[in-house]
């Protein structure tokens, strides 16, 4: 076998035996979830833009860590750049370098970047109440942004921190 299709092989098999071990975590002999807030299931470490860094970081940093979105505070409300928003901007267009080099700021003014708003949430409010605000839309976000009283980003949240 070669040793690229071993390799990606054996990272597969140790895919499927983490999402097995998990599930047996997450089990717990079916008791119901005791993790009822979004506090016990947000991401804390928070990877965001800021409006004057260029289009080229929130590319990189989204294809580096496998990111749809990235959050932004824009204009004094939390806003998301999403994936297509950056192909939009930068696929199959003459002046690729120069549109990376933009800041999102510039871009956005420029319309040659589209940012989204974003659903905020607070770390207290249960998981049912995040999940009962939006309805059963499959294009809903798929990101929301928990933030504290003075609008700080705390944490983010995506149903894949609920599977």
């Amino acid at each position: 076998m070669h040793t690229g299709a071993f390799a990606r092989h054996a990272a597969s098999r140790g895919i499927e035996l983490c999402i097995a071990l998990e599930e047996a975590i997450m089990r717990r002999n079916d008791r119901p979830d005791e993790r009822v807030y979004v506090r016990d299931h947000m991401v804390k470490q928070v990877v965001a833009v800021s409006d004057w860094q260029p289009v080229g970081l929130a590319r990189q940093l989204m294809l580096m860590h496998s990111f749809s979105f990235l959050p932004i505070h824009q204009g004094g409300q939390w806003k998301l750049v999403s994936e297509r928003s950056i192909v939009d901007c930068l696929y199959n267009k003459a002046n690729r370098a120069e549109r990376l080099a933009k800041s999102i700021d510039e871009a956005v003014n420029e319309e040659l970047l589209r940012l989204s708003g974003a659903r905020t949430i607070r770390q207290d409010w249960t998981i049912d109440q995040v999940l009962d605000q939006g309805g059963t839309d499959t294009h809903e976000f798929t990101l929301w942004l928990v933030v504290d009283e003075a609008e700080h980003l705390v944490g983010v949240l995506s149903p894949f921190e609920l599977m």
